[in-house]
């Protein structure tokens, strides 16, 4: 999806629920930069590991976003956040960015646990 990036995809479990989501795992500074931006799979997360803070120059639509600790708890979560922003969370050790809306959807909230596991 990202050409000359290092990105894989994974599955992201919330709140030890029985089904996941595809998220694409972007830990190269590359695509990190990019983020949420040249995602094709509209319902597909993008899990940005290391990660405290995001922009949103790019998409060009809103986003929802959540900062997570290591370990997994969710520290913060910024939904339909809008095109040119930036956010940041002081002890976030990654960000997961989907489609604006997907957080009340799948009921992901401050203090609840993510898990990210590599390959689709």
């Amino acid at each position: 999806v990202c050409t000359g990036v290092r990105v894989s995809m994974g599955r992201l479990r919330i709140d030890a629920a029985a089904s996941t989501l595809p998220v694409q795992i972007c830990r190269s500074f590359a695509a990190r930069l990019r983020g949420y931006g040249p995602v094709r799979r509209a319902e597909a997360g993008v899990w940005l590991e290391p990660c405290a803070a995001v922009h949103t120059l790019w998409p060009w639509h809103p986003i929802d976003v959540v900062f997570v600790a290591r370990g997994g708890r969710v520290l913060r979560v910024c939904s339909d956040l809008r095109p040119g922003r930036l956010r940041w969370s002081a002890g976030a050790r990654a960000v997961l960015e989907l489609p604006a809306g997907s957080c009340a959807v799948h009921a992901i909230r401050v203090g609840g646990h993510l898990e990210v596991r590599h390959g689709d």
